[in-house]
This record gives structure tokens, C-alpha cells and sequence, in this order.
């Protein structure tokens, strides 16, 4: 073994001086890599590595290469072998990224910081009962290895397949953490019980929920959910990025883009693993174009398998996984989603595991060749396995599923093979609810094209049937959401379209009593119980539709089901939904155009709330007033969607809308605007800056005049307000002072501000006194002192006390100047003088005497 401390000395050079002889070697033998630490920094770690510190040398091989040779010895000299990987816990998602090394943590995947392993470290040490739920590849494996690394024996850290197997690792005064695959419910209760008596805390992390144990209520377990928040993914991949080899090789851009398109509301890459999984992807080769997952499944399950010790499943687990995803599929008997161990195993093609021994003719001919030397497994253990290899994952609710991208690869690539091929078989898996979203994803990964040879098959397929009748409704709104988005069909499309339109109507007046529009979905898009959410949903692709498509030349009565196809409509009509979840300005405009086909020649009492904002906006050029109940819902109700849009409204819209959210702000308040500003701010932020924007300076400056007296706070009014809004306010302050003679409170810093343009507006303020006219009249002398002598001459022949406030606010070389205006006085002065006049004395110099005589005579 070298010793390293001797051998670095020998070379007789200082640790930067050698430092930046390995950087420029280390340069010289990765051409490629574009960032390299300072010459200073790997002269630091030279020091460690004097100290016995090897792990910045573990991590940068070819940096340890370069020094190896300076030295005249092996690598492993310097680094020994055995060390290289020493307390190092790989990523075994992304294995090309550096491991995770003591003191490390892995990435924060919370607003808080926190990752799972923190959570479950944070757990064992203050709860004594902790289930955590976190859904497989969220990193309880790399959990429990960190937590070993840290605390060795003093924590037992175990993985187990089923809960009771737990039980046999709790120790006294040893806290225990176990991961746990799969659910038992035979053995769940009695484990549970069993640990709730142990002594020692206990912290589960388990894919499922405690729920599903029975018996286990009565248990003092604390239920927490695990879930990243916030910017997570962005995170994750900045984390990835600075741990990388080669960081250049992933760009983190390019993956966030490529997954805002291919999953934009997180449900397929919804765990840490599953990003992860893209990130190595992208480093190591390129990523598939969006839409396209089903080479990716294929990988995914391909590495899981490659490294099992079993034959059959390295062999034929693929096919296996991906005829269990298509037996599912078309098996409409059983939901499209997690499923028991056992119905797996009745899904498992024959030619993939051995036939029954009772009946062992009766096997099916096996598709795929399977070797001899390969023993075919029981389904039930071939299911088993696949688990084991993480293909199959434990959900929620206790049993398996693929991972969701994995199987959204696979299930979308069947189902666009369906839709392309003659027939409409694949619509009867759009009735029932849980394959429905599966059907709506594949087609809307479908092309245009796509979907309008599918329109024509549909169309031209007896209409009595049930296929014929769902791949109507399932191609309806699936073309209504290819609308929603950037795609305009050609004119030679619109007769097709047209046809689908009318088709639809039909079904939807067809429909049975307590089924009817708007009430229910078409008959083929309900769900397994009757779900609000469903007919909002479509009613807003319907609606879509109706405005993108041309209405066809003939009549049609088609209502508020189309409105756009309708030639008149009635507000009263108009179905009372919701919006879509998020309503974004292609849905507003939609609704607007709705409106225009109303002939209302004044607001109904009720409106719908879909409508509601387009009414906000459009109303008052149709002469349509809110009601006091009306304006009670716009606060609340629209903040985010009118305040986006406003800015690109037409001049006279912006103003109308400031003037109803205005006039509803007041109606909160009581009248006053001071707790109007603050009720914008805090429950709609978008239309406070709407108002403040637009809102005409007269109406606010009136609404200022009207509050009730003594209960404004000015400071608050004037401090939110744009400068376009100071001076009408003040000029209202103004006027509010000479009919109430009350205080204006707080303004002294703003009028402390005002330039000469605003002089009258200072004048006014000084007349009244109080606080505010004192910083009024000083502000008055130090822009233009002659006009406040003028008014100190003036308030000479005043009897009021607040006149003094001219002389009070002064500055000493002008006080000669106003001993001179009350000499001039026939008789003694006003009596307000004499505190002046006192206030004088000590500074007055030779006037004293003047000024004493003054006083003299006033008292």
C-alpha cells in the first residue's frame, strides 16, 4: 500500500502547484468534457487526500488516473479497490449518476426540502407508530440504505416482502423501519398487532394504504402520505444533472419540455424512479418523440428483467408483461387498473406458463416457442415473479399494476392499432369507465387524419348499434378536444365533422328520462355513478365543438347542446354548470360567443356559473345590470381568468370592468374604499390591478366624497394607490374636510412628496390644521415660500386657530417677515398669535423687544 503522505511530499511541489498539474493532464485526457474544477480546488482535495480523505478521488476516476502517474503508481495505490465503493449507495435508476456517499442526502423532492428518507428518519425518531404511504419508486429502497449508512446497527433498516416477516426483526430498544411489497391481508392484522405492542418505535413505508388492514383502526398508528410538491421534477433533474459524469449529456430542458408535453398533468411520471428513468434515457441515448411511450416501456421492462437470475423471466417476461396488459385490456369483465395476484394469473396466457396438470391436453398451441430447458412457472408464481423484478408494482389499494407510463405505452399502442383497423370493436372499451380514459389518451395521441377515417367508419357502420353509438360519442369528444387546442380543421373536413355534430345531437335527444341534457353525459360517457364532473366536462367539449365547426346549411334546433350551431338562445335556458376545472381564455372566448346568441333584453335572476364570466365582461355594452347577489359572486369567483384576459380587452371593456368589480368591492366593504382596496388585495389580486389601472379617476374620487364619516383609513387608501389615482384622491380628501372638519389621517408622507403642481391641493390641506395640514403648509414654504407668505398674510385677519399653522410651520429666516405683517395690524393681533409669538421670543435677536410688545398686547 503507498504511502500517500510520503509520496505527495516527494514530488516536492505544493498542493496547488500539483493541482493544477492534474487539471491540465485530466484536460488533456477528457477533451470533451467542457467544465473541470479550479486548479486551486483539486489542490484542496490534495490536502484531504493527506488526511485520509478519498472521496472527491472515489468520484473523479480520471482526475485519480492522471495523479496516479505523477506518482509512479497504480490508481488503486492511492484509492484502494475495496474502498472505491465503501458506504457508496448506487442510484439504481440512473446508475451512471455518482452514488450517494455518508453525509449525503438525496435530492429534496418537497417545497420543504424534505425527500422520503428524511421523512422516515424525521418519523422514527418522534412517532412511535408511522405508516407511511408512498407509491413504489418514490425511493423507500434508497431510504432504508441511507438510513443503514447513517446509523448502522443502531436503527434496523430491513426490507420485507409482507408485513408479518417484519415482525421478526423488532428488537428491543432498536427502532425499526421496514419497506414492505405487497399487501397480505391473511397476515396484515395479526402483524400489525403484534408490532403495536413492541417497545421500540416502528415506521412502515408501504405502497398501500393501512386502511385496507382490517382490524388495524384500533391501533395507535399515525397515517401519513408521501407525495413531492411543488417544482419537484425540476429539481430531481437539476439534482440528476450536477451528479452526472458528463452533465452537458443531460439536458434538463429538453426533459422537462419532452414531459410537459407527454404528461403535463404528472400522472404517468408521477414518481421519482419514473423521471429518473427518462433522465437516464435522455443522457444516454435521445428521447422518443412525444406520444410514443411504447419503445420506452419496453426498456424499462427489458432492464428490470435483464438482471433476474430466472430464465423464463429473462427470457419471456416481456411478452408475458405485455400479454397480461393486452388480456386486461380486452377482458372488459375485470376494471382497467389494479388487479388481485390471482385475476393476473387468470389473465397469464397458457403458452406462457404450463397447463393444468388435470387437463394437460386441453393447453392451447403455444405462440412463442418456449425451449426446453426453460421450465415453464405456475401463472401464479410467473405473476409473482414479475413482481419480485418490479414490473408488477403494489398500489394503493394492496394490489398490482404495471407503472403508469409503462402501461399507457402498451395500452395506447393497442388501442390506436384498433382504432386504425376496420372495425369499431375498440369503442365498446370507451363505455366502460375505467378503460374509457385509456381510449380517450390514445386518441388524443392520434393524428388528425387518424381520427377522421375512424369519423367515417363510425358514420357509415349501423347506427343501432352499440359499437357504432360509442365510437360516435368516445370520437366526438375526442375531435372536440383536438378543437380545444391549436388544430383547425380544412374545409374538407367540415362535411364529416358536420355529420358527427348532427349525429351527436341526435344521441343526445335520444337520451332516456333523468338522463337528459344537461343533466347527464351522452349515454356511452356515464360513469359507474353519476358524477357532476363528467357532464361539465362534456358540455365544454361540446360547446368547443359547436363554435370550431361551421353549423350545417340546414336548420337545426340545436340549443344550448351546440350553442354555436343556434341562431337564437335564452339565458334562461342555459344550463347552470361550471366551467371546466381551469378555464383558460379559448374556454372564455367560447362562452362569449355563446352570449352573443342570446337575446335577453334584460340579466335573469340566475346565471350560469359557466356563462358567468363572459356575462362580467360583456353585460353592460347590453345594458344587462348584476344584481346585489350577482355582485356578491365576481370577487370570488373570476380573479384568475379576468385578470389574465383584461389586458388584451378593448379599451372600453377594461373600463366597464373595472367599474362592476369597483362597485363589488364596495358592496363588501360598506362603502369604503380603504376596506374595498383591501378586500381586492387579499381575495382577488388580479382584479385589484385591473381597478387600480383602470378604474376613471372621478368614480373613485366620488367614492371617496361618499364614505361614511370617521371611518376611512386614508394611509391605507393612498398607500395602495397608483400615482394616476393621488391627486383626485386628494382633491376628494379636500373636499371631504371642508363639509365633515375631521382629520385626515396618515398622508403626511405623501404630501411631504408633492411638487409645486400640486400646490392648491397642499393650500386646501393647510386650511384645516390637524396633522396633516402642518406637513401640508411646511411642504408650501419649501416649494414656494411666497405663496405660503401670501397665505400667512391672509390667515393674519382669520379668528380661526388653525390659521396659525402658517406660522407655526415657518422656517426662522421668514419669522422677521411675519413679525412685520402683525406690526402692521391696527390693534393688537388675532389672539391664536400669542402662542407664536411666544414661541418666538428666544430666537428673535433684536426684535425681542418687538416681539415681546406684541405679545403684551394680545394678553
Amino acid at each position: 500500500m503507498l504511502n500517500v503522505p510520503k509520496a505527495l511530499a516527494a514530488t516536492k511541489r505544493s498542493d496547488r502547484a500539483l493541482g493544477a498539474e492534474v487539471l491540465a493532464a485530466w484536460k488533456a485526457r477528457e477533451p470533451g468534457r467542457t467544465s473541470f474544477p479550479q486548479g486551486e480546488a483539486i489542490g484542496v482535495k490534495l490536502g484531504l487526500l493527506r488526511k485520509g480523505d478519498v472521496k472527491w478521488w472515489r468520484n473523479h476516476p480520471l482526475a485519480l488516473e492522471v495523479l496516479a502517474e505523477i506518482l509512479a503508481c497504480r490508481p488503486e495505490e492511492i484509492v484502494p479497490a475495496d474502498d472505491a465503493v465503501t458506504g457508496a449507495i448506487p442510484i439504481s435508476a440512473f446508475e451512471e449518476l455518482e452514488p450517494i456517499l455518508p453525509g449525503q442526502d438525496a435530492c429534496g423532492l418537497r417545497d420543504d426540502g424534505a425527500w422520503l428518507g428524511a421523512m422516515a428518519e424525521s418519523l422514527f425518531r418522534s412517532k412511535a407508530r408511522a405508516w407511511v404511504v408512498a407509491p413504489a419508486g418514490s425511493g423507500k429502497t434508497l431510504a432504508l440504505a441511507v438510513l443503514r449508512q447513517r446509523h448502522g446497527t443502531r436503527v434496523a433498516a430491513v426490507q420485507c416482502r409482507r408485513l408479518a416477516d417484519a415482525t421478526r426483526h423488532a428488537k428491543a430498544g432498536v427502532p425499526l423501519i421496514v419497506e414492505i411489497a405487497e399487501a397480505d391481508p391473511a397476515t396484515d392484522e395479526g402483524a400489525l398487532q403484534e408490532l403495536g405492542k413492541a417497545p421500540i418505535h416502528v415506521c412502515v413505508l408501504s405502497p398501500y394504504a393501512r386502511q385496507v388492514v382490517h382490524g388495524a383502526s384500533r391501533l395507535s398508528w399515525s397515517d401519513i402520505p408521501w407525495a413531492p410538491s411543488g417544482d419537484w421534477r425540476e429539481r430531481l433533474l437539476k439534482w440528476a444533472n450536477a451528479r452526472a459524469p458528463k452533465p452537458d449529456d443531460l439536458d434538463v430542458e429538453e426533459v422537462l419540455h419532452w414531459l410537459k408535453l407527454v404528461d403535463p398533468a404528472e400522472r404517468l411520471f408521477a414518481t421519482p424512479c419514473d423521471v429518473l428513468a427518462i433522465a437516464a434515457r435522455a443522457y444516454r441515448a435521445e428521447l422518443p418523440r412525444a406520444g410514443e411511450l411504447r419503445e420506452l416501456s419496453r426498456e424499462s421492462i427489458g432492464r428490470l428483467l435483464g438482471a433476474s437470475e430466472d430464465a423464463w423471466l429473462r427470457r419471456f417476461g416481456l411478452s408475458a408483461a405485455e400479454s397480461l396488459l393486452k388480456a386486461r385490456l380486452e377482458v372488459v369483465d375485470h376494471p382497467l387498473g389494479p388487479l388481485p395476484l390471482t385475476v393476473w394469473a387468470r389473465l397469464l396466457p397458457a403458452d406462457l406458463s404450463p397447463a393444468p396438470r388435470s387437463s394437460p391436453a386441453k393447453a392451447p398451441r403455444s405462440k412463442v416457442r418456449v425451449e426446453d430447458d426453460i421450465d415453464r412457472p405456475p401463472a401464479i408464481q410467473a405473476v409473482h415473479l414479475l413482481a419480485d423484478a418490479g414490473v408488477l408494482r403494489t398500489t394503493e389499494t394492496g394490489q398490482l399494476d404495471f407503472s403508469s407510463w409503462v402501461r399507457a405505452g402498451v395500452e395506447r399502442d393497442l388501442i390506436e392499432s384498433a382504432v386504425k383497423a376496420p372495425g369499431l370493436d375498440w369503442a365498446l372499451w370507451a363505455i366502460e369507465p375505467t378503460r374509457r380514459a385509456a381510449v380517450d389518451d390514445a386518441l388524443d395521441a392520434s393524428p388528425p387524419a387518424t381520427l377522421l377515417r375512424a369519423v367515417r367508419r363510425a358514420l357509415a357502420a349501423d347506427a343501432e348499434e352499440l359499437r357504432t353509438v360509442a365510437a360516435i360519442e368516445a370520437l366526438f369528444s375526442a375531435v372536440s378536444r383536438k378543437l380545444a387546442g391549436p388544430w383547425r380543421p380544412a374545409n374538407e373536413m367540415m362535411g364529416d365533422l358536420q355529420s358527427l355534430g348532427l349525429r351527436q345531437l341526435q344521441l343526445v335527444r335520444q337520451l332516456p328520462e333523468g338522463f337528459t341534457f344537461p343533466n347527464s353525459p351522452p349515454l356511452t360517457r356515464q360513469g359507474i355513478a353519476p358524477r357532476t364532473s363528467d357532464t361539465e366536462a362534456w358540455i365544454a367539449e361540446a360547446w368547443t365543438f359547436s363554435f370550431a365547426i361551421t353549423p350545417p346549411e340546414r336548420d337545426v334546433d340545436a340549443g344550448w347542446i351546440l350553442p354555436g350551431w343556434s341562431r337564437s338562445l335564452q339565458l334562461t335556458d342555459a344550463p347552470m354548470w361550471f366551467p371546466p376545472s381551469s378555464p383558460d381564455r379559448r374556454w372564455l372566448a367560447t362562452t362569449r360567443r355563446a352570449l352573443r346568441a342570446c337575446t335577453d333584453s334584460e340579466l335573469p335572476a340566475k346565471i350560469s356559473y359557466a356563462l358567468f364570466p363572459a356575462v362580467i365582461l360583456d353585460g353592460p355594452s347590453r345594458g344587462w345590470t348584476l344584481s346585489k347577489e350577482q355582485r356578491s359572486r365576481v370577487l370570488f369567483d373570476v380573479d384568475q381568468l379576468l385578470g389574465d384576459v383584461a389586458e388584451s380587452e378593448p379599451a372600453e371593456v377594461r373600463r366597464q370592468l373595472s367599474l362592476t368589480v369597483w362597485e363589488c368591492a364596495l358592496d363588501e366593504a360598506r362603502q369604503d374604499p380603504s376596506v374595498a382596496l383591501a378586500v381586492l388585495a387579499r381575495v382577488a389580486p388580479r382584479l385589484h390591478g385591473v381597478v387600480l389601472a383602470q378604474l376613471p379617476v372621478e368614480v373613485f374620487a366620488a367614492s371617496i366624497m361618499a364614505a361614511p364619516a370617521g371611518t376611512m383609513r386614508d394611509e391605507q387608501v393612498l398607500g395602495r394607490l397608483p400615482p394616476r389615482l393621488h391627486r383626485p384622491t386628494l382633491s376628494a380628501l379636500v373636499a371631504r374636510l371642508e363639509r365633515e372638519q375631521g382629520p385626515v389621517r396618515g398622508i403626511e408622507p405623501l404630501l411631504e412628496g408633492l411638487g409645486e403642481e400640486h400646490l392648491d391641493l397642499l393650500v386646501g390641506f393647510a386650511a384645516h390644521g390637524y396633522s396633516a395640514g402642518y406637513a401640508a403648509a411646511r411642504r408650501v414654504w419649501a416649494l414656494a415660500p411666497e405663496t405660503a407668505f401670501d397665505e400667512a398674510r391672509r390667515a393674519v385677519a382669520s379668528t380661526r386657530k388653525r390659521a396659525r399653522v402658517w406660522f407655526d410651520t415657518a422656517p426662522m429666516e421668514r419669522c422677521l417677515d411675519l413679525l412685520a405683517v402683525l406690526q402692521a395690524i391696527q390693534g393688537a393681533p388675532p389672539s391664536w398669535c400669542a402662542p407664536w409669538l411666544a414661541a418666538v421670543l428666544p430666537r428673535a435677536g433684536h426684535a425681542a423687544p418687538a416681539v415681546f410688545a406684541l405679545l403684551r398686547s394680545i394678553t
